[in-house]
């Protein structure tokens, strides 16, 4: 009596990219987690140290996931009879834990910055406005971030407002983010050490953007405006 056999190819870049992939979808949920329970009034400084130590160790972990990886790809472009579909996968998947990676340590040197402050001029300070297209033409998502510097813990309090300045019909054209959106006049804003604004905003037809001024005017005399300017073409190619 023959004995029959089943032959089962062995594919150890498949623990690999499940792996990957689970880290991956724990990392970003845990971070959506994260930006949804920001405190907009402030935050605690124990927390945030809390934070980079959970963000370094999710980046060593993606290190790891990466660099079998790039073993278990070397292993298929060696092979005789390798598996095209599988190939790509793992490319993919490589290429995905990279950006998540890349995402971590920005938000990692962002927020380090805002824990150790103690090289920066006291006051208010636009620190950055990211911009990012839809799948409506000429609608953008935006969110601008504002820090306060201070040597106390009192409250920071004011108006925020963008405006949009460029050319429509070969004249200068500018337009406040109440012309551009939903918004009731201006932002209101209170935080302690730094608050997100997010929104979105639609361009007129015919309207060229050029660049976008954000102007923060805080309550009372203790802290003064502050505002800065962003180039449009800089903002959608990652510029902030």
């Amino acid at each position: 009596m023959k004995r029959q056999f089943t032959v089962t190819p062995h594919r150890p870049w498949r623990h690999a990219l499940l792996a990957v992939v689970a880290l991956a979808a724990l990392v970003t949920s845990g971070w959506l987690l994260f930006e949804r329970g920001k405190v907009q009034a402030g935050y605690d400084t124990q927390a945030w140290i809390d934070l980079e130590s959970q963000l370094r160790h999710q980046i060593l972990a993606l290190e790891g996931r990466n660099a079998d990886l790039v073993r278990g790809n070397a292993v298929l472009q060696r092979s005789a009879d390798i598996d095209r579909n599988a190939y790509i996968e793992v490319q993919k998947a490589l290429t995905e834990a990279q950006t998540v990676m890349l995402a971590l340590r920005e938000e990692l040197s962002f927020y380090r910055g805002l824990v150790t402050p103690s090289d920066r001029i006291d006051g208010l300070h636009v620190e950055r406005l990211r911009l990012q297209p839809t799948a409506r033409e000429r609608r953008f998502q935006y969110m601008v971030t504002l820090t306060q510097v201070r040597k106390n813990d009192r409250f920071a309090t004011g108006e925020v407002d963008l405006q949009v300045t460029g050319a429509r019909d070969d004249q200068e054209s500018s337009y406040a983010l109440a012309d551009l959106s939903d918004a009731q006049g201006v932002a209101k804003f209170k935080f302690k050490y730094f608050q997100n604004f997010e929104g979105t905003i639609e361009l007129p037809d015919g309207f060229v953007p050029e660049s976008v001024l954000v102007e923060v005017k805080p309550s009372g005399k203790r802290l003064q405006p502050v505002s800065k300017r962003f180039a449009w073409k800089s903002l959608l190619t990652g510029g902030n």
